[in-house]
């Protein structure tokens, strides 16, 4: 029996296709909210902790003192920068498992160049980064570079000779040209 001039097989074929196809997009749906899920899951996760090591300043408003740029008791300034430092890598481990959209981690590497202005932030750093990957401390390392106040420099604009028109290649006769690149070449290859 032939519907619409089809074998029985070739049926079954494409309604075996329709159904993969179906089940495939199905599948890609739901990993599409998964990830989604996860994404939200991990920025709530990071927001928890965040307020639990803020919450520590306001059990004690001495380690608040610190977040001010403040100097206090070592041996407790040392362990409240040491919560900051383990989330900030935590927030770094999350981004290198593609965790965040990218306009959720330039906020998050604001917050954290903003915590590496602090003196006792950078001191707790070059004190510590050796027990951390070397992916981490390149990343801290280019926020505290990223951070650092360009120094001034003097303004060449002034003492700059007027521009000078250098010759398109049209103006050049060719055989020139050949000349200078073979030049050039010839230079290369002895080095």
């Amino acid at each position: 029996m032939d519907v619409l001039g089809l074998k029985p097989e070739t049926i079954i074929s494409y309604c075996a296709l329709f159904i993969a196809f179906s089940s495939f997009s199905v599948a890609y749906v739901q990993m599409k909210l998964f990830n989604r899920q996860i994404r939200l899951d991990c920025l709530i996760r990071i927001t928890a902790v965040n307020r639990e090591i803020l919450s520590l300043g306001f059990n004690d408003p001495e380690l608040f003192r610190v977040l001010n740029g403040d100097r206090i008791d070592s041996e407790k300034e040392k362990r409240y920068l040491q919560l900051w430092l383990n989330q900030i890598e935590n927030i770094w481990q999350a981004q290198q498992s593609q965790l965040f959209q990218r306009d959720h981690f330039r906020a998050l590497r604001r917050d954290i160049a903003d915590m590496f202005q602090l003196k006792s932030m950078q001191e707790h750093w070059r004190k510590t980064s050796q027990y951390y990957s070397v992916g981490f401390c390149l990343f801290i390392d280019q926020i505290i570079r990223d951070a650092a106040p360009a120094p001034s420099a003097p303004s060449f604009t002034s003492l700059s000779p007027a521009p000078v028109a250098l010759p398109s290649k049209s103006t050049v006769p060719v055989g020139a040209r050949r000349a200078d690149h073979s030049r050039h070449h010839h230079r290369k290859q002895r080095f």
